[in-house]
């Protein structure tokens, strides 16, 4: 009676061991060849599942290369997923560490929000018991506690080459990338070009996005539109990778870069520092810069303060101007002065010698190492002297051929951003 109810026993924990296996045949589940990591898996009809992951065959494996292939797998597919390890006793020593099953089975299609992975791997040599004793009982077997942390077996080194599956080939994770044709471009306001993106070993889609819509649009396709003057970055998703085009929009008048202006302007508008017209689209290097402009530029250059006072005290300055926190701004720092009338004279035009005294006074009027001046329209009790010696020595200031400066010269646009971009440059090591 004993035998009997010993055998009973024996048979109904073999079938409950051999369960796993039954549930490969389950009803529509893949019954082709063993899937490799990265194979795509036809559907039960024999239609291809496009876009789905599905459950590599790690089966006889070394547990510790099933691990890494299969966190490679998860990374790989963009999945947020940990690994654990269980451990059955066998009776075969050729199987000691080797994987039995994995849940999900091999084949089996992988739910994205999965949070972990199984490994079940046979542990030691576990010898049949003697013929006419009772026989003992595996083990049912348990998932270690901690995925990152399971015990390794203490009977047999761990190999250190990966055991092949049955079909001879060792399996591979797929290493995911992408890749755009280029990391930069450049194009004028209005106009078009296209980012061509390459994503390998992945059939994810490829999502496109625009840090800055106002100044830069991308389809679907990546093709870019320009919208204004300005810097936009063009990203590229798909399957947890990125790939990033900084896209540069010109003003439609500053297009030749042999234009002493044509950097100066880009960058400082990439900056934020100078603005167009025409909705951002034309620069007018020609136009006059007013004092208005100006004072406006230099606050922004040094990263639009905060005044102390909300008041201005120039009768020509409203709240509602767009330079009236500059002016004010400018005015307590004593970089700009009005005028004895109370005004600031705003539309005033800004001559070259306003210009240069507002950077040197920017700067904290600092002495110039030379006494020597180059210019010879300039005189040493001229308000603007020092300032000009100082701008020369910095190489803010060039002048002209005919070794004058012209203090009284309108400043032009493209004359002023040239000077605020050589202060950026030489002054605050920008640029």
């Amino acid at each position: 009676m004993f035998k009997k109810i010993a055998l009973l026993s024996f048979t109904a924990i073999l079938v409950l061991m051999l369960i796993p296996a039954a549930v490969l045949k389950a009803a529509g589940e893949y019954e082709g060849p063993a899937i490799q990591i990265g194979d795509t898996v036809p559907s039960p009809t024999g239609i291809p599942d496009e876009g789905k992951i599905f459950m590599p065959d790690l089966s006889g494996l070394n547990y510790k290369d099933a691990e890494n292939l299969l966190n490679e797998f998860i990374n790989a597919n963009g999945l947020n997923a940990t690994v654990a390890i269980g451990w059955a006793h066998n009776s075969d020593p050729a199987k000691n560490l080797q994987v039995i099953e994995t849940t999900p089975l091999a084949g089996e299609e992988v739910d994205p929000s999965i949070d972990h992975f199984i490994i079940m791997v046979y542990e030691g040599y576990n010898p049949p018991a003697p013929t006419g004793a009772n026989p003992t009982v595996a083990a049912n077997p348990t998932v270690a506690a901690n995925p990152t942390t399971a015990a390794k077996p203490t009977d047999a080194a761990e190999p250190t080459t990966a055991t092949k599956p049955d079909d001879g080939k060792t399996a591979k994770v797929p290493q995911v990338s992408l890749m755009l044709d280029k990391n930069s471009a450049t194009v004028v306001c209005g106009k078009n070009t296209s980012v061509k993106a390459t994503l390998k070993e992945s059939t994810a889609k490829i999502t496109w996005k625009s840090s800055n819509s106002k100044i830069a649009t991308v389809d679907s396709k990546g093709k870019i539109t320009a919208k204004m003057a300005g810097q936009a970055t063009i990203t590229a998703t798909a399957a947890g990778k990125s790939a990033d085009c900084v896209v540069t929009v010109l003003y439609k008048d500053v297009t030749n870069s042999r234009d002493f202006w044509y950097k100066p302007t880009n960058y400082l508008t990439a900056e934020g520092v100078v603005k167009g017209y025409d909705k951002q689209t034309m620069f007018k290097p020609a136009n006059q810069c007013t004092r208005a402009q100006m004072v406006t530029f230099i606050w922004r250059l040094a990263g639009e303060p905060k005044p102390d006072t909300d008041n201005c005290k120039f009768s020509d300055v409203k709240k509602t101007d767009y330079f009236y926190k500059a002016c004010i701004w400018g005015n307590e720092k004593h970089i700009v002065e009005g005028y004895k009338d109370g005004t600031f004279g705003p539309q005033i035009v800004c001559a070259r010698r306003h210009a240069v005294t507002f950077l040197w006074r920017l700067a904290g009027k600092p002495n110039p190492t030379s006494k020597t001046n180059k210019f010879t329209d300039v005189k040493k009790d001229d308000y603007f002297y020092t300032a000009t010696l100082w701008a020369s020595e910095k190489g803010i200031l060039a002048g002209y051929d005919d070794n004058t400066f012209r203090p009284d010269g309108d400043c032009l646009r493209r004359q002023m951003v040239t000077f605020l971009y050589k202060y950026d440059k030489f002054v605050n090591g920008k640029g």
